[in-house]
């Protein structure tokens, strides 16, 4: 799969995500791939996206919801270093 079919990938699993999520649940995802994106310049957008959605997931019934938005960007961080660090060793870096 490459880039493109990739990232074309990505949208239609978000989309189908985004629809069970009400607005201020979208929100908190744009708004935790926005941070993100600052950080890791290299990921594209559709791809932080799909990181914080399936981080959500991991969390949404959680029953303290007031420490979701923190959590899924702690997961989401750790899952996008993960994924630079197996890159890196691939790469031999």
């Amino acid at each position: 799969m490459d880039n493109d079919d990739r990232e074309s990938y990505n949208c239609r699993k978000e989309r189908e995500h985004g629809k069970n999520m009400n607005e201020e649940q979208s929100r908190m995802v744009q708004g935790i791939a926005g941070r993100l994106g600052t950080d890791y310049p290299s990921v594209g957008r559709a791809d932080l996206l799909h990181v914080v959605q399936s981080a959500y997931r991991q969390f949404h019934g959680a029953k303290v919801q007031a420490y979701v938005p923190i959590l899924v960007e702690r997961r989401a961080r750790t899952i996008l270093d993960e994924s630079g660090r197996q890159d890196r060793a691939r790469h031999g870096r």
